[in-house]
């Protein structure tokens, strides 16, 4: 396999990678497993091709932040290329305080209804 942007190696996003990523996110979530069949219907009934997150922190301490960042199947990196559109995340974007607060106003109009909101803390 060739490597990508960020050395990371090409490859297709399988259906047994979809599951164990379905899995992940319920336990990161801190959901019963019971809810992997209902989040990985949700994401396979995204139509574009990268799921649009928006990343919102309640509480301040980024423990979710920090383990997402430290995960390695998939890695961040993989996740952020490869499989989601990051839209607004205050801790890991560029932007700060009035290009920040636009970049979400405008993810909130343009994906109405069609994102995943993430509410950390």
């Amino acid at each position: 396999m060739k490597k990508g942007l960020w050395g990371i190696l090409d490859r297709k996003f399988t259906r047994r990678d979809f599951l164990k990523y379905s899995s992940s996110l319920v336990a990161l979530l801190g959901l019963s497993q019971a809810y992997v069949p209902k989040v990985a219907q949700a994401l396979e009934n995204v139509t574009s091709d990268k799921l649009p997150i928006i990343w919102l922190h309640g509480a301040g301490c980024s423990g979710c932040t920090v383990s997402i960042a430290n995960s390695r199947h998939p890695t961040i990196a993989e996740l952020i290329l490869d499989t989601l559109s990051l839209k607004y995340h205050e801790t890991l974007m560029a932007g700060s305080g009035e290009v920040a607060e636009k970049a979400l106003n405008d993810a909130l109009k343009q994906f109405w209804g069609k994102y995943v909101m993430v509410v950390e803390g």
